[in-house]
């Protein structure tokens, strides 16, 4: 066992991860566009693995272009979608040659101001598709063009708009929705006479599981809406990020002391919730207790797990109807791989070290 804390990254379950959505695609006889949502993880490795598989990659900062750059990913292979906040990180974009999709009118502006022949994907606001829809929790966004302003985009003479991209958060992820805002982007590029378009971005936001669904159903439902309106050799660029990386990543902590206050017993670790505090919707089940003995120890109801830290909040998770956990036993929690490393700051305790396997 490695000291710990420390996080534990299978490389295995993110090149199958990748792989079965690729599969997915070419089962459905397509040639579509995946590009990894870099915000999820910033691991070297992980970054290196998908690279070399041949991922593209979604950014959405100037920090996540320079990090791939670090890491020899080809401009190419890059998809900025985001909020560009000066003109010397537009031109640096531009020069370099990865792929804009634009959120701001304004914005297109100054890139058509600037004389230069330009690609650009532009990111559409579907608000109102949201609004009538109980599958949509979110029903309003900042982000987003609004698609009766793309008579005024089409009339800039230096940009070609070639890809429509939308991301909406906030809603129960089923197949159906992707299918719901697939016909909508493919509606308004037939509505607008968007002849030059190349690609719908549908965004991420996949819910990948066993007790949900499969890539395929995911591709298979977006493969509908594209037919449906004439579409099919339309490419589609997936932007997965979470369902790549969630299961791959564990943090395993080990227990330094315990204690009963106020009658109920506080498990002394020596990690630290800031190192995972960013999933805690994903660890109160998502947990194993490693025992380092065999002796057979009553099951008690609550058991409080917290860190090494001074901070009064600093709780791991809470765990209930287990057996009682033991000096020197190790806590292994799990499904951690997704925005969850890429927030840890140097506050109090520093970053755990990572491992590979």
């Amino acid at each position: 066992m490695h000291k710990t804390p420390f996080f534990q990254i299978n490389t295995k379950k993110i090149k199958n991860k990748y792989q079965s959505l690729l599969q997915s695609i070419d089962n459905s006889h397509r040639n579509d566009i995946i590009a990894f949502a870099l915000k999820a993880n910033y691991d070297k490795k992980i970054i290196n693995i998908l690279n070399n598989l041949g991922s593209y990659f979604e950014i959405s900062s100037e920090y996540e272009f320079d990090l791939l750059q670090k890491h020899y990913v080809k401009s190419q292979k890059i998809i900025f979608s985001g909020i560009i906040t000066n003109d010397k990180t537009l031109k640096k974009y531009i020069k370099a040659g990865i792929y804009l999709i634009i959120d701001s009118i304004n914005m297109l502006k100054k890139i058509n101001s600037f004389g230069i022949k330009l690609e650009v994907g532009i990111r559409i606001n579907l608000d109102y598709i949201r609004e009538n829809n109980a599958h949509f929790y979110e029903k309003h966004s900042r982000f987003g063009i609004k698609h009766s302003d793309i008579p005024l985009i089409k009339k800039l003479d230096n940009i070609k708009i070639t890809c429509l991209h939308t991301h909406i958060s906030k809603h129960d992820k089923r197949p159906d929705e992707y299918f719901t805002i697939t016909n909508e982007l493919c509606k308004i590029i037939n509505t607008f006479n968007l002849n030059h378009i190349k690609y719908i971005d549908i965004g991420g936001g996949f819910k990948i599981h066993t007790r949900f669904w499969s890539y395929s159903d995911y591709v298979k439902k977006i493969k509908e809406a594209l037919i449906r309106n004439n579409m099919k050799s339309t490419t589609v660029i997936y932007e997965p990020g979470n369902s790549i990386v969630l299961d791959s990543t564990k943090y395993i902590t080990k227990v330094i002391d315990k204690k009963y206050i106020h009658d109920i017993l506080y498990i002394y670790t020596d990690g630290f919730s800031g190192h995972i505090n960013h999933s805690k919707k994903n660890i109160t089940d998502n947990y194993r207790i490693i025992q380092t003995t065999k002796s057979k120890s009553k099951k008690l109801e609550k058991q409080v797990i917290v860190g090494c830290s001074c901070r009064e909040n600093d709780i791991l998770s809470i765990v209930r109807n287990s057996n009682e956990i033991e000096i020197g036993d190790y806590i292994e929690f799990h499904d951690l791989g997704g925005y969850t490393q890429n927030r840890i700051s140097n506050f109090l305790i520093g970053y755990p070290k990572t491992y590979y396997c």
